[in-house]
């Protein structure tokens, strides 16, 4: 587990913009360096996947839109999320547990205890590109 020093948690997503509908479609890569891939209806177009991702998982995990912030990939498909450590904290894990489990292509995912998040999620910052 990598860390800031400020104890945000790192959310690694693919996108997949002009979908028929939202939602998560499983696991992106190699364990260790595992994304959630999420399925969007919004065009990749002036900012508006980035837009439906963050209302669309905020909706999801119980926050408000400004607890998530896109801090790497604005522009590209594999990107990171950070949330502050009250957010985490306040994050709905199950509702995105139990979204995943009900993707198709989802392997059996566990919690990590020490984040009290998916096993995808790391505190603070990742060395990856996005």
């Amino acid at each position: 587990m990598i860390t800031d020093g400020r104890g945000h948690l790192c959310l690694r997503v693919q996108v997949l913009p002009n979908a028929r509908q939202t939602a998560i479609d499983g696991l992106h890569g190699e364990p260790g360096q595992q994304a959630l891939k999420i399925r969007l209806q919004a065009p990749p177009v002036d900012g508006k996947a980035n837009e439906a991702l963050i209302k669309w998982l905020a909706k999801l995990l119980g926050l408000n839109q400004r607890d998530l912030h896109i801090e790497r990939g604005h522009s590209n498909r594999l990107k990171q999320l950070l949330l502050n450590p009250q957010a985490a904290d306040r994050a709905n894990w199950q509702a995105l547990q139990q979204a995943l489990e009900r993707s198709f292509r989802a392997p059996e995912v566990r919690l990590n205890p020490a984040l009290n998040a998916p096993e995808f999620a790391t505190a603070g910052r990742d060395d990856g590109k996005a």
